[in-house]
């Protein structure tokens, strides 16, 4: 292994010690679909496994996987995205990586609405059903989906969950491997991304985007956690401690709907009794039994099946009621519709 290390960056290094840790990875032949913005942070990631792929331990494992290289051009920032874009095919190709783009396509009346939500789940979609379309054609068993996420992004998606009132559940946390998705630099801090870019001499694009505050995640990146940093250097480690500790918690002491889902091997059910309420702002919010159902001000109550699309019809319904209007601030049925979200999932339901 001595040799191996030599060859590598620390951060290749320790980005290959922890996939060699993880032998689902190898088991059967696999697509592994790198999501690739062109920004610094996935580039990043894009020469690290470029790099460790062709270190001496993949020789006989690259026999047993499929790299891909995709890309969404969210068509937003027009000439900011058209170069992204050119960057990542001519970085992918040169790697020798298959590159697959794909426009963001979205209701325009969402733009302003939940933009970020929106293409988050629009590009989930897409990546997962260009992994099982290339499973199928090159008669592969399992795809894997890489992404740049990393330790300060952790950290604002916890404050994020924090701030919204989440349940336990909810500050778990990035993990290496979760199902098919995987976060390969999910401990690794930023200012260490920071200087694997400026060793490697890698070159990425900035997206203006960043920098606006207009985004909840950028209001945090920008604005408290510099006032977290000023009282803790190391606050990227202390969130993912913190997610550590809670994630042995649950190991430690599973809750009754723990122990009933290993019971019942893992299968997801709703019982026909189940209830369970919160409150964001001055709306109630009640789930019992299939229905979610939004109580507002002036008894006016919005009942909808639990199942896809509930944030769209939430927001319909919202514009509907001449009433409500001061409700369709993005920010507040992000908040609305997350709380939901959460609900469902502490009871394994969505």
């Amino acid at each position: 292994m001595p040799h191996f290390k030599q060859n590598l960056h620390p951060l290749e290094f320790q980005l290959l010690q922890k996939i060699k840790k993880v032998p689902q990875l190898f088991s059967e032949k696999s697509i592994w679909n790198l999501q690739i913005s062109g920004g610094r942070d996935s580039m990043c990631l894009l020469s690290a496994f470029h790099n460790i792929l062709n270190s001496p331990f993949f020789t006989e494992q690259k026999k047993t996987i499929l790299v891909i290289v995709q890309h969404f051009n969210h068509q937003i920032r027009k000439e900011e995205s058209q170069q992204e874009e050119q960057l990542v095919s001519k970085k992918s190709f040169e790697f020798g990586f298959d590159f697959y783009s794909e426009n963001v396509e979205l209701d325009s009346s969402k733009l302003n609405f939940n933009f970020q939500n929106e293409a988050r789940k629009f590009r989930k979609t897409k990546a997962v059903t260009l992994c099982k379309t290339l499973v199928k054609k090159n008669h592969f068993e399992k795809y894997f989906i890489f992404t740049a996420h990393h330790a300060r992004d952790h950290a604002e998606s916890l404050l994020l969950h924090l701030i919204r009132g989440s349940s336990l559940e909810g500050l778990k946390g990035f993990s290496f491997l979760e199902k098919d998705f995987c976060k390969p630099f999910f401990d690794v801090s930023y200012a260490d991304i920071c200087t694997y870019a400026k060793d490697q001499k890698i070159s990425f694009c900035e997206d203006s985007s960043n920098e606006t505050i207009k985004y909840q995640r950028n209001r945090v990146r920008h604005l408290i956690l510099p006032e977290i940093e000023k009282i803790n250097p190391q606050y990227e480690k202390a969130f993912l401690r913190l997610s550590e500790n809670i994630k042995n918690t649950f190991e430690k002491y599973p809750t009754e709907e723990t122990k009933t889902t290993h019971n019942s091997q893992n299968q997801m059910h709703l019982s026909e009794n189940f209830f369970i309420e919160k409150k964001v702002g001055n709306v109630e919010i009640k789930i019992h039994s299939q229905n979610i159902i939004l109580k507002f001000p002036n008894q006016i109550i919005f009942d909808l099946p639990i199942g896809e699309n509930y944030e769209e019809k939430i927001y319909h319904f919202l514009k509907s009621h001449p009433t409500l209007v001061k409700y369709l601030k993005s920010s507040y049925i992000h908040n609305l519709v997350y709380e939901i979200f959460l609900m469902l999932k502490e009871k394994n339901e969505y």
